[in-house]
């Protein structure tokens, strides 16, 4: 070794990556191809021959020719032989460094290149890689392989094939009559064009340009899917160049796992996304068979040390998870085909020599027949316990198997076994005392029911009555996703016969064409068909249901609830609506006593009121006779109760509200707020939206200008909900209001609270509402009127806006001016204020502070600011316009620069001075 150690030049690393094939060669018997290519092809066969010992290897050897010789169909698929040789390695730096385990493919009519960021051969990798049927894959973890020829298959379109990885750089070489041993003995190489770290690199040179289109036509055969039957391959890259390297064309396919049973296969074309398919994965070890000893062709002894292999059953999927319905295909790494199933499997099926076939009578095959529905069942499971499929998985197995395009053999075999196991899995449920059945175990007894020859009606039946307590603990989304399962699946018996739910009706008097009456069949189970399904009911049938119940003495309060209920969700599309008469005198409606029992009743014979805010929900539920639904089911009974005329009875409509001040009110001293000054604007709102006050528009000016308009404030504003019982009002509810509007004797008195900072409040909220319902009284318009928000946005700028801007603003939103009316007369409201002179109490500057030379000089505004913090500490009395504010009222900072400071306030008997 020391001698090639010194003719390399190289490192130790690599000359030990040399010795390492030279020995290899040698230990073959065989000469290199340097060698070999050197003699006449005549010479070169009688050395080889004299070369081949009689030995297991050359044996070996011996049989990969003839097979590769005879058209072996296994060696037809050398592409996918290459990615999961490159799938089988390891990814550990890759991963390391973040990166994504790839394989790239580059091909041009001559040649083609496979690259992979694989860890890099070791020398066990070559080691393996040159013998026949050997491998350096541990026997813990699956792979799919194509044993006893692996990536020998590519000497049937490459007659050399130059592999560089880490130290190693070395080729394998094998034409048409040659030994073979080429295929398994490397030949050193000396390249100064290495792959970049990280990469390891095959070279194939086709054998002509004819075998272009071969290579072609296998590399588009990789599909987006592929990645998901690989162990480390997370991307496909697959580029077309002409012989100067120059791209034609390129095609990544990548995978991306959402969670570890949600994948995302995508397929872009020269950088544009051309497919992206959905699927829901799983995945199942089985034991892996003794391998088939039947073959015709030279068979390859196999040293195999794996235990199991794996299934692969994927689900496709939209993005929001619901089932894609369409055939998909069997595979065995390589597409075997479309066998009708609607669900993919992915499983080491054993091929035939001859064709892309299996084998019907290898054992593998025969044990696959018993393993995948298992894995089947298994997935459902999965799925199941991680929130996917649960009520839809049945429409993988919706289609009889006569359907799809093969009908017989092997694969109606594998059907029918998936069909049974599930039958027997968990379906055959003993019902009696059980009071828990979900509804994916009813959903899988009644598709058991649906297989079998004689189905059990009585079993059905009670499946069906089952179904509301059932769906009722789904999600909203679980039980439409459970309905629209039973429209595509034919899981509804009747006659006979199974039907899909769009199928059927619920009509008592008259047939419909091509449809299934269930009410023959299932009559009373109406909460089943529906309710809980949603079968087609037409109105007359939901009125006479009513009627039905409403005479039954055995009627019960839910039976009325959900009759009415039935009703109520056609009256807003019937094209006739039914007379409620029957139904008013009927006992049809659940009413709650105060003493808490809920009864049947007649409209006509019992007040009922009808809670439809949740104030009444919550005060007069138990002390007065109300019917017995809650707030968000009144709601959605809205038209029934219109239909039925029965609107009075809210107690809304049966309740006032009595506002009132409480305590000592005064006059609010700020004009700025001041409504008469809006007086004009305000009638210009009024009239725009045609309240009735604007049709004398001058009496409502002077109501609102002229008449002794005052703002009030009060300590509190009580506002009390009274209901109107017997004549008389029983108080429900008292609370504390922003804005009381008093009208009486023709004046227009507001009250606000005393706080300003709520009165501030009542300006942009409460006291615009209040005075729109006041403007509009007994106009045509009403709060829920979309026109009415509009009306308050105005009213509520208008109030908070000097006259002058609220009259531009009017301008600008197009509502018209009254010429009609004079103009407001501020002049008259706003009186300009006096004067007054205030003397204060003298500034003392804080201590510590001088104006030494030494010392830093007090700046006007920081003795501008002490003053202020000094009078705040002092009792005082000012004068304003309005009278004389209280010290606790005055804020310093916001009125001091309109008052100018002198002296101290007289002592007590000395007469203060204004000026």
């Amino acid at each position: 070794m020391s001698s090639l150690v010194q003719a390399s030049g190289k490192t130790t690393e690599e000359a030990a990556a040399r010795y390492h094939v030279y020995c290899i060669t040698q230990g073959h018997g065989y000469l290199d191809e340097h060698a070999l290519s050197k003699m006449k092809p005549e010479a070169r066969q009688i050395v080889e021959k004299s070369l081949m010992r009689d030995n297991n290897v050359s044996k070996r050897v011996a049989a990969l020719v003839k097979n590769l010789e005879n058209g072996n169909s296994r060696f037809s698929r050398f592409v996918f032989d290459l990615l999961q040789n490159a799938d089988d390695n390891d990814f550990t730096r890759a991963r390391a460094a973040s990166q994504l385990p790839f394989v790239t493919f580059k091909v041009a009519p001559s040649w083609m290149t496979v690259d992979c960021n694989e860890d890099g051969f070791t020398h066990a990798n070559v080691t393996a890689l040159c013998d026949v049927a050997k491998s350096s894959r541990t026997g813990s973890k699956p792979y799919f392989s194509n044993e006893g020829i692996g990536f020998k298959s590519v000497f049937r379109v490459a007659y050399k094939v130059d592999i560089q990885s880490e130290n190693y750089s070395f080729s394998f070489n094998h034409k048409p009559g040659q030994s073979g041993m080429g295929m398994i003995s490397p030949t050193w190489e000396e390249y100064q064009d290495r792959p970049s770290a990280g990469i390891t690199r095959m070279k194939l040179f086709l054998h002509s340009e004819a075998t272009y289109p071969t290579v072609l036509k296998q590399l588009n055969e990789i599909q987006a899917v592929h990645l998901m039957f690989l162990r480390n391959i997370q991307r496909i890259n697959i580029i077309c160049v002409d012989d100067s390297d120059a791209i034609l064309s390129s095609t990544r396919l990548s995978i991306n796992s959402v969670t570890p049973n949600e994948v995302v296969c995508i397929k872009e074309q020269d950088g544009v996304e051309k497919t992206k398919h959905d699927y829901l994965v799983t995945r199942q070890l089985v034991n892996h068979p003794s391998p088939c000893r039947n073959q015709t062709s030279p068979r390859i002894d196999i040293e195999t040390k794996r235990s199991t292999s794996e299934i692969i059953l994927a689900f496709p999927v939209n993005t929001d998870k619901s089932p894609v319905i369409s055939s998909q295909s069997v595979f065995a790494l390589t597409e075997i085909g479309d066998m009708g199933f609607k669900f993919l499997i992915q499983a080491e099926f054993a091929m035939s020599d001859k064709d892309n076939d299996i084998e019907i009578l290898s054992s593998t095959n025969q044990a696959l027949l018993d393993s995948i529905p298992i894995a089947f069942v298994k997935a459902i499971h999965q799925l199941h316990e991680n929130s996917y499929l649960p009520y839809e998985w049945v429409r993988y197995l919706s289609r009889r198997y006569d359907e799809a395009p093969i009908r017989k053999g092997y694969w109606a075999d594998l059907w029918h076994r998936i069909r049974n196991t599930v039958k027997v899995a968990r379906l055959i449920l003993p019902l009696d005392g059980v009071s828990n059945l979900s509804a994916n175990d009813v959903l899988q007894e009644l598709f058991s029911q649906r297989e079998s020859a004689a189905p059990d009606r009585e079993l059905i039946r009670e499946l069906y009555s089952r179904l509301p307590g059932s769906l009722a603990a789904l999600t909203a989304s679980r039980r439409t996703a459970f309905r629209e399962n039973l429209q595509t699946t034919s899981l509804i018996f009747a006659g006979s016969q199974w039907h899909t739910l769009d199928r059927c009706v619920w009509s008592q008097k008259r047939p419909v064409p091509g449809k299934v009456d269930l009410i023959q069949f299932y009559s009373g189970m109406e909460s089943t068909f529906v309710d809980a399904l949603g079968i087609s009911l037409n109105i007359e049938t939901a009125y006479d249901m009513i009627l039905a119940v409403g005479s039954s003495p055995t009627a019960t309060v839910q039976q009325a609830k959900e009759a009415l209920r039935r009703l109520n969700s056609l009256l807003p599309n019937a094209e006739r609506q039914p007379d409620p008469k029957r139904i008013l005198r009927s006992l049809i409606f659940p009413v709650r006593y105060p003493k808490g029992s809920v009864e049947l009743s007649c409209a006509h014979q019992v007040d009922f009121g009808i809670v439809d805010q949740e104030i009444f929900e919550q005060d007069l539920r138990d002390s007065e006779e109300i019917l017995d639904f809650t707030l968000a089911e009144v709601h959605d009974l809205h038209p029934l109760i219109k239909w039925a005329g029965l609107e009075g009875r809210f107690l809304s409509a049966r309740t006032v509200e009595m506002t009132k001040p409480l305590g000592a009110t005064e006059i609010m001293p700020s004009s700025q707020r001041d409504i008469r000054l809006k007086a004009h604007l305000l009638c210009r709102i009024a009239a725009h939206f045609n309240s009735r006050r604007a049709s004398d528009i001058e009496l409502l000016h002077h109501v609102l200008g002229q008449s002794q308009l005052f703002v009030y404030r009060s300590s509190h504003i009580i506002t009390e909900l009274c209901l109107v019982e017997n004549g008389c009002l029983v108080a429900v509810d008292q609370q504390e209001s922003g804005v009381l509007l008093d009208d009486t004797n023709g004046m227009l008195n507001i009250y606000l609270p005393r706080d300003t900072r709520r009165q501030g409040e009542c300006f942009v909220f409460d006291l615009p509402h209040a005075l729109y319902r006041w403007i509009m009284a007994e106009s045509p318009m009403g709060e829920e009127n979309p026109e009415a928000e509009f009306a308050k946005r105005l009213i509520t700028v208008v109030l908070n806006l000097e006259p002058h801007m609220a009259t531009l603003f009017l301008n600008k939103e197009g509502i018209a001016a009254l010429n009609s009316l004079t103009a407001d007369n501020i002049s008259d409201v706003q009186k300009p204020l006096p004067q007054v002179r205030v003397r204060l109490p003298p500034v003392q500057a804080p201590e510590g502070v001088t104006n030494s030379v030494d010392k830093p000089k007090i700046t006007e505004n920081e003795n501008y600011k002490r003053k202020v913090e000094s009078i705040q500490d002092k009792p005082m009395a000012m004068f304003t316009g309005n009278g004389i504010v209280k010290a606790e009222e005055f804020s310093p900072l916001s009125v001091f620069e309109n008052l100018r400071i002198t002296s101290p306030l007289p002592s007590s008997g000395q007469q203060l001075s204004c000026g």
